[in-house]
């Protein structure tokens, strides 16, 4: 899991490979997850690698978090991941 201070460089560092990268934002339009776990060469906890996938697609401009995951899926309002995203 990673810090605050973590969370937005780790962030920068998939966005900047996928928009680099076509084929690399090709997959990450398919499945997300093993894209961002694949980049950044670590396993992360759902909650956190939902809610960094969701990020990225804002962030290049992509479809939104609501055409990426299920409400299942979804990132819970007022999780850890909230204070993340503050402080990114």
């Amino acid at each position: 899991m990673f810090e605050k201070d973590d969370y937005r460089k780790r962030m920068d560092q998939v966005v900047k490979r996928i928009k680099g990268n076509p084929q690399l934002a090709a997959q990450f339009r398919e499945e997300p997850i093993k894209t961002i776990e694949e980049v950044l060469g670590v396993s992360l906890p759902d909650e956190q690698v939902r809610a960094m996938a969701a990020d990225i697609r804002e962030k290049i401009g992509d479809r939104g978090a609501s055409e990426i995951f299920t409400d299942e899926e979804r990132p819970r309002e007022g999780s850890f991941i909230d204070g993340l995203r503050d402080n990114a």
